[in-house]
């Protein structure tokens, strides 16, 4: 059950051979309880599912009360994952040391403007000091309420989109799964500092949803602006914007190419400004300055080829398999691209534009799979709108929902295992670390993650708090 041992796991308990806390075991068999009901319940609905979608044509049509249960059941998902995280919400890594210290222990506009991190997260600063409204003891709740909320507003962007590649009800369930679980790894779940991967992802379902209402584009721009400013990566999609304008000649296409354009300046002068002005104390560690002196290019255009066209498809399982599916990809993209342009460049340049640019701008140009998030979700969408397209042969669109069928499988398989190197039951429990720092004011409120790997290197996940804010 935990680990493959549940026997073994529930005779250390009885026996009280082993020393995990109570925390430990309960989210053992919650997750083990949690994945078995999934899996049974998932099936049913799976069979009962195909058979709806024939019935209603929800796979030529898209029906909002279908779109409404699918939105529902990918909620129920998200939170599934780790049931833990609604329970005893934590703070994750910056989150406490950088962001929620900045929030209490700042000037409020200062803490609203600051920078972090070598960049500008409105958004991240904006859930920090709303942390600070409930009794310390809950604070971590806030920032994991927010995260919760990107991620769902993700979805829900999924289903009212109007674009190709997700005008029915199919294709927008197909997307909403890619969306939970594609590249979905744990260092990405639920924080507010890493919710700036899942707004790249919203920007580029507002890059191609075609059908504005005037509520729909007035609230895109207000996203797009607050999206901009909380995530760098989604400043990179700028271009794609102007040229969405300049092929179809639409105003809101312009208004937001002119609102990314505003946001990328904000963003260039805080990266400025803590590359001159703060150097390394723009980082939490001095190590996250640090770049390679000699670069292999090689090896990095290696790692731009793999992101965007093997790791969507079998994350780091690198074998034949893996590298066969990533050509036959590489096949269909070019054929998409010469046999229908106007449909296909915006999901191909924002893939292609988000990892070239997300590994070049990385620590060490290494690149990372919390970059590589939307990019692979984006090649989920590109590959539904591929199989579906019936301008297409059949044999090329058999492929295409082949590969579609291999990465959701993948990522399904790996959807419960991408959480157990980020989340561990005997991590300090924030309403506990509180109640020691209540009895010892100099004690620091330890938060997630604690890695060995990362003490030894002296990164420690800790905030440091006022004696002022005891009651």
């Amino acid at each position: 059950m935990y680990e493959g041992q549940s026997i073994g796991l529930l005779n250390s308990l009885i026996t009280g051979q082993d020393s995990h806390s109570l925390n430990h075991y309960l989210s053992a068999y919650i997750g083990w309880i949690d994945a078995s009901l999934l899996a049974i319940v998932g099936l049913v609905i799976a069979l009962n599912t195909i058979g709806l979608i024939f019935r209603l044509d929800l796979h030529k049509r898209s029906v909002t009360g279908f779109n409404v249960i699918v939105f529902t059941l990918l909620c129920v998902l998200v939170i599934a994952r780790e049931p833990m995280l609604m329970l005893q919400p934590r703070f994750w890594a910056e989150e406490a040391t950088v962001y929620f210290y900045t929030a209490i222990s700042a000037p409020f506009w200062e803490a609203v403007i600051a920078p972090h991190q070598g960049y500008y997260s409105f958004l991240a600063n904006v859930a920090a000091l709303l942390a600070k409204l409930p009794k310390l003891e809950y604070a971590p709740a806030v920032t994991t309420g927010i995260s919760l909320l990107v991620q769902l507003a993700v979805l829900a962007a999924v289903m009212i989109n109007n674009s190709a590649f997700l005008d029915t009800s199919l294709k927008k369930a197909l997307a909403g799964i890619a969306t939970v679980i594609v590249g979905a790894v744990g260092e990405i779940w639920l924080t507010t500092i890493c919710s700036q991967h899942y707004l790249v992802l919203l920007m580029f379902l507002i890059l191609i949803d075609e059908k504005h209402s005037p509520v729909k584009r007035r609230s895109y721009y207000v996203i797009a602006g607050v999206t901009a400013i909380s995530s760098v990566a989604s400043c990179f999609l700028t271009p794609l914007f102007l040229l969405r304008y300049l092929v179809r000649r639409q105003k809101q296409d312009f208004v937001l190419f002119a609102i990314l354009s505003a946001a990328c300046l904000i963003q260039l002068f805080a990266i400025l400004y803590s590359h001159l002005e703060l150097g390394d104390a723009a980082y939490f560690h001095s190590s996250q300055a640090r770049f390679s002196p000699s670069t292999d290019w090689l090896l990095v255009l290696n790692r731009i080829i793999f992101y965007a066209m093997e790791y969507p498809l079998s994350g780091f399982s690198r074998n034949w398999f893996s590298v066969a599916a990533a050509i036959m990809l590489s096949a269909l993209t070019v054929y998409a691209l010469t046999r229908k342009p106007e449909t296909y460049w915006a999901p191909v340049a924002a893939i292609w534009v988000l990892t070239i640019i997300s590994v070049l701008a990385s620590l060490n140009m290494a690149g990372g799979e919390r970059y590589a998030y939307a990019s692979a979700v984006i090649v989920s969408i590109f590959l539904i709108g591929l199989t579906a397209d019936k301008d297409h042969n059949r044999l090329l669109r058999l492929v295409a929902g082949l590969l579609l069928v291999r990465s959701l499988a993948f990522w399904s398989l790996h959807y419960d295992k991408g959480m157990v190197d980020h989340y561990d039951p005997d991590w300090p429990v924030w309403a506990d670390e509180v109640a020691a720092w209540r009895e010892d004011p100099t004690k620091e409120l330890r938060a997630h993650p604690q890695l060995e790997a990362q003490r030894k290197r002296g990164i420690e996940w800790s905030a440091r708090i006022d004696d002022s804010w005891i009651e």
